[in-house]
């Protein structure tokens, strides 16, 4: 792996270490507070019971909402911290595979960054 490969992972992991430092600040805005309140749903009713406000009725997209639900199933601390949690692990991983996609479609790395 090049040194430039490298350094562009560092980035996106410090930028998503530096975003775990404000997990307990309130409020949620925006669609952030739409899909915890569709994760907390899910963990509290179930997902069958959500699912038909959840793809049916909000037109959000289930699977932040699904791994939300899963994550305060399981998780005895703050609801809030879990909901930021997930958004900010699951933006870096995705903001990683966007990555590995444009290169490997692209085989140059500045034409992946300016994907």
């Amino acid at each position: 792996m090049s040194n430039k490969k490298l350094w562009l992972i560092f980035l996106v992991v410090i930028f998503s270490l530096v975003k775990l430092f404000n997990l307990q600040l309130t409020p949620l805005f925006g669609d952030e507070a739409a899909y915890c309140y569709c994760g907390y749903q899910i963990a509290q009713r179930g997902w069958q019971t959500t699912w038909n406000i959840i793809v049916n009725q909000k037109n959000f997209a289930p699977l932040l909402s699904l791994i939300q639900g899963l994550v305060l199933t399981y998780w005895p601390g703050s609801v809030i911290f879990a909901c930021r949690s997930v958004s900010v692990i699951s933006s870096a991983v995705s903001n990683l595979m966007i990555l590995a996609i444009a290169n490997l479609l692209s085989g140059n790395l500045r034409v992946s960054l300016a994907a």
